[in-house]
Order: C-alpha cells, then structure tokens, then sequence
C-alpha cells in the first residue's frame, strides 16, 4: 500500500502542473480590443418640429453609418463601450473635423476619480485610463457646425499585442 502511495504522490504534481499551463495558457491570450456604440440619441435643436429619439443605427465591424440626418446644432449623445477583454485599456480617443462638429466625452464623476488619468482632454475626445481597468462605457455628445456627412474616427488601444482597434462613425447632416 505504501508504494501506491508514493506512486499517487508522484502523479498528482504532474496532473496539477498541466491544469495550471492550461489555464495560463487560455489565460494570457491577447485579443483586440473592441469598440461597441450603442444608444445614439438626437437631443435636436428646434424642438418644436422635432422631438428627442433614438438614431436609427446600422453596424459593422469596424463601421457604424447613422441613416437618421440631423439638423446643424442638434446635439446627440450616445454610449461607446470598451473591452480589453484579457488586456488593459490604455486610451480612447476620437478624431474629426473641427470645423464640422463639436466633439465631447462626458465622464461621471466616479469614472473621473477612479477610471481615467489626470491627463484626459474630454474637449478634446481622448480619454487615458488609469491601469488595470479592461473594460469602460463611455459617453460622447457631439454636435454638427455645418452640413455635410460627418465622420468620427474612434480609436482604442489596450496592453495587447492585436492593439490598436479603430471604428467609424458616421452621421449625415443637413
């Protein structure tokens, strides 16, 4: 019996080393990181012939087109998720044309205290994340300047080795 023993002690080191290099394995793998906007509400500025609603919004992977036009000075704010996944998020940021919209990411004041790093232009639509944090909703208002089709280039980098991930937003005004 004592050499059963012994033979039990010698296998279960072995089993429960491949247990542990199989979920590091699963564990440290690295993904791109994704961009998900949902939620995309018109807030329009003459509210008399227009009312507050939601964007009629279709989707792709790496593009997003409004096909609900918005008036010059209509204001539309929606919610941008953010998901490292196994990664953490490092930045988010936005780009477009100045002359045409007016961009913002509006934070909480908890997001503000615990989630982004004091060096965050929210004017400016770029966001750098305190670590450790792989996933974050965000909130962005836009509003248009002049007509056109108007596009907003999100951008979101991660510790991973697949980052960054870019996704486009676009929105007709008339």
């Amino acid at each position: 019996m004592p050499h059963v023993m012994k033979r039990l002690f010698a296998i279960f080191p072995i089993v429960a080393l491949c247990f542990m290099s199989a979920c590091s394995d699963v564990c440290d793998q690295d993904f791109t990181p994704e961009i998900v906007p949902f939620k995309f509400y018109l807030f329009p500025i003459d509210e008399v012939t227009d009312s507050v609603r939601e964007l009629t919004i279709i989707s792709s992977a790496t593009e997003m087109a409004c096909y609900d036009t918005i008036s010059v000075g209509d204001t539309v704010i929606g919610t941008v998720a953010l998901n490292a996944r196994t990664s953490v998020l490092t930045t988010f940021s936005m780009s477009y044309d100045t002359t045409a919209l007016a961009v913002k990411v509006l934070l909480t004041d908890e997001q503000q205290l615990n989630i982004v790093a004091d060096s965050t232009d929210v004017d400016k639509g770029l966001v750098y994340f305190k670590p450790k944090y792989g996933s974050a909703s965000l909130q962005v208002r836009y509003v248009p300047l002049k007509t056109g089709m108007d596009t907003i280039s999100m951008r979101v980098a991660s510790t991973s080795k697949f980052s960054p991930n870019y996704f486009d937003f676009r929105q007709p005004v008339k």
